[in-house]
């Protein structure tokens, strides 16, 4: 610690690394402030930080700002402003966010990514772990060390985590503003369940990866029941497999969220070991609904009863909603009982 880079940057501590690259806190010492220095281990071609002002002149509520990018001494590098309130990534850990927070975060996520594609930049890399939580609390797409000038048929070469590449792009075809929206797409499953549905990890490779994308996303609401149908959709459609099948635009797929971003009742997954209002000890999953009209908080939890599951919902005053609860159901029609109960009290 104490090093100076590229003879501005006094480096200061380190914020995490990844497969494309270190991220350091550092002082510009030109500028005289703190900024978040990614130094790049992995580039191509095309990438946007070789036009350094592209990027500097992205400006908007919904991006992390960019100061600098430049090489020092053939290392390539990005000077970013420094994010204090974390990702979509944290704040999503371990179950998933109420579906209004996850569609205002990806809106705002996807007015970034808008401006991208209108300068003709395309971010390679959307996914939760690069959805900054702003100051106001709104949602900053950041990190652009993926990020790629459009070609003149509005294409980039394939970049970015194998986990929210498109299909087309696992399978060695270029980066678009269509597997820009898919990768946005999949950040929004992932903030409503708490996690992606691929992973090259816990698959093994590529070809494994690809299998599992071509087959197509598992539905959200069999992960998360709590998601209304009508928001299950809008996630599918952005994550088709083919291109063809997603939205058109950024725009296109922000109308469709519009009408989502309030619902009559947040809905949250809690964990049964934290939920401090009831005793759940022993329950399998457990939600916490706050019905906006009453203010009244209501607990639905599953209990497991042998091979079976048990279905209760009580109110905050402790009284059981015995016209929702359920005995003895299978794992399939537990999934359906809570999209039921859920749908009621949307």
């Amino acid at each position: 610690m104490g090093d100076l880079f590229a003879g501005r940057y006094l480096i200061e501590a380190r914020l995490g690394d990844g497969a494309y690259g270190e991220v350091w806190r550092a002082k510009d010492r030109h500028r005289d402030q703190v900024v978040a220095l990614k130094i790049l281990s992995s580039t191509q071609p095309d990438d946007a930080w070789q036009e350094a002002r592209r990027l500097t002149e992205l400006e908007s509520p919904n991006i992390l700002r960019v100061s600098n990018a430049d090489l020092a001494i053939d290392v390539p590098y990005i000077a970013s402003a420094l994010a204090t309130r974390g990702t979509a990534a944290d704040e999503m850990k371990p179950l998933g966010m109420a579906p209004a927070r996850a569609v205002h975060l990806i809106r705002g996520t996807l007015r970034g990514l808008q401006l991208c594609h209108d300068r003709r930049i395309l971010h390679r890399d959307v996914k939760p772990a690069n959805i900054f939580i702003g100051g106001t609390g709104d949602a900053q797409l950041g990190d652009f060390g993926c990020a790629a000038l459009m070609a003149p048929d509005d294409t980039g070469n394939p970049h970015g985590d194998p986990d929210i590449r498109a299909l087309e792009v696992l399978k060695g075809g270029s980066c678009t503003r269509s597997s820009d929206i898919y990768s946005a797409g999949l950040s929004l499953y992932a903030m409503l369940t708490g996690s992606l549905p691929f992973s090259l990890a816990a698959l093994g490779d590529f070809k494994a990866l690809r299998e599992a994308v071509t087959a197509g996303m598992p539905d959200v609401r069999d992960v998360a029941p709590h998601v209304s149908l009508g928001l299950a959709q809008v996630v599918r459609k952005a994550t088709a497999p083919k291109p063809a099948d997603r939205y058109g635009t950024v725009a296109e797929f922000s109308a469709a969220l519009a009408k989502h971003a309030t619902a009559h009742a947040d809905i949250w997954r809690v964990e049964p070991s934290s939920a401090a209002h009831l005793d759940h000890v022993g329950h399998d999953r457990c939600w916490t609904a706050v019905r906006r009209h009453d203010a009244q908080m209501i607990y639905v939890c599953v209990d497991p009863s042998g091979r079976k599951w048990d279905v209760l919902v009580r109110r905050s005053s402790g009284r059981r909603a015995n016209t929702l609860c359920r005995s003895g159901l299978n794992s399939s029609a537990t999934t359906v009982h809570l999209r039921r109960i859920f749908d009621k009290l949307r």
